[in-house]
């Protein structure tokens, strides 16, 4: 699940419990579910900050010191190398 996806999940669920509170209507058993949908996607939200925190950055993989000088365009080039 994409976390465009994810936010307009949580973002449905909260109106759902809100709704739900707002009406008066104590349906345990549906705010169980709801609850319980909303949990689910708290992890996932968990999950997918931390893949994010731990993927490998362009820096930590490329070392543009290492680049040939004619890989990068001419005008990130020094002035005495263009061509």
């Amino acid at each position: 699940m994409t976390l465009t996806e994810l936010k307009g999940k949580y973002a449905r669920l909260n109106v759902e419990i809100e709704a739900l509170a707002g009406a008066g209507v104590h349906s345990q058993a549906k705010l169980a579910r709801l609850t319980h949908e909303l949990e689910e996607i708290d992890r996932e939200f968990m999950a997918f900050r931390r893949r994010a925190e731990t993927a490998p950055r362009l820096s930590d993989v490329v070392s543009w010191a290492e680049l040939p000088q004619r890989a990068l365009p001419a005008r990130n080039r020094p002035s005495s190398q263009r061509l």
